[in-house]
């Protein structure tokens, strides 16, 4: 998972543009279509792709995400700027033929000198890696969990136990329908060369963005993803008419009196304001006995600033 939050002057995108039959193909991404060929790519029953009631964002306090809050706004990142270096990596030898062609070549005439051989290889597996990387630049995405309450996420991602968690409502907006997909948990990658060979790009990161290593799994993810096809579109944008944000709930270790830096401080007065006006409901994370589990117990709005 990212932290999009620590840049200025992101680009909004409005998720009712009209969808162009390019690499941005949006309404490709929200049809039963895709989610039918990404079941089968990736070995998974369709109806993992229904998504749950609510689901949950874990942050730092920032301006950028006071803002969006207020504003309702999300924010997307380029996958490259993610913790995990494998996340939305095309797992592919070549997006052409080019490569058996260049095989074919090595062995007629390499096949006696195995110094060339294994130089050639490499050069390969390098315009791999960069076809690789330069693709996964082509989507922006974000992040939710489907827990509120997991030890590591806090730790994570929830600005070590000091920030939010916001959940958010999804059966108040249906917007991101068809745009939010589930993470599926592997203990190797998909191989999406025959796609890509086919021509299918997009579907072959869709499979790459939401399949990801075990070691993951505590974070039970839930994924945004938008195809972008400018090459120079900027490492984040925004996208607006948010879900219905239904509570905040703040870290075990919150504590307006605690924060030192200015801006985090006048951030969290206007979330309070924020949440006086629109009646959102505040939790607060605690400690239980005998126990490596969180509790969440219901607080006064006014433990935003205690």
């Amino acid at each position: 998972m990212p932290n999009p939050l620590s840049r200025t002057s992101p680009v909004v995108v409005s998720l009712t543009l009209r969808a162009e039959k390019k690499m941005n193909d949006i309404s490709y991404t929200k049809s039963g279509e895709c989610r039918k060929i990404l079941s089968e790519i990736i070995g998974v029953n369709r109806d993992c792709f229904s998504p749950p009631k609510s689901l949950y964002k874990y942050s730092k306090i920032s301006k950028r995400l006071v803002e969006n809050i207020i504003n309702g706004k999300i924010s997307l990142s380029n996958p490259s700027k993610f913790n995990d270096v494998y996340d939305s990596f095309l797992q592919a030898e070549t997006i052409s033929k080019l490569r058996f062609e260049i095989l074919s070549v090595r062995d007629m005439l390499l096949s006696a000198d195995n110094s060339l051989n294994k130089s050639l290889m490499k050069r390969i597996s390098k315009i791999d890696n960069h076809r690789a990387e330069k693709m996964m630049k082509g989507l922006r995405i974000t992040c939710f969990s489907t827990r509120e309450n997991d030890i590591k996420m806090w730790g994570h991602y929830g600005g070590s136990n000091k920030g939010i968690c916001i959940e958010y409502d999804l059966e108040s907006n249906n917007i991101f329908d068809g745009l939010l997909f589930p993470v599926i948990y592997k203990n190797k990658p998909i191989n999406v060369s025959k796609l890509c060979d086919e021509g299918k790009i997009l579907q072959a990161l869709l499979a790459c963005a939401i399949v990801k290593n075990r070691i993951w799994k505590y974070e039970s993810e839930w994924r945004i993803i938008i195809p972008i096809a400018k090459s120079n579109a900027p490492d984040y944008i925004d996208i607006i008419n948010a879900p219905k944000i239904k509570r905040i709930i703040l870290g075990k270790n919150y504590q307006y009196k605690k924060m030192t830096n200015f801006e985090e401080k006048e951030s969290a007065k206007k979330l309070y304001q924020f949440v006086k006006e629109n009646g959102i409901t505040i939790y607060k994370c605690t400690s239980l006995m005998h126990t490596f589990d969180i509790g969440i117990d219901q607080v006064d709005g006014d433990e935003i600033l205690s």
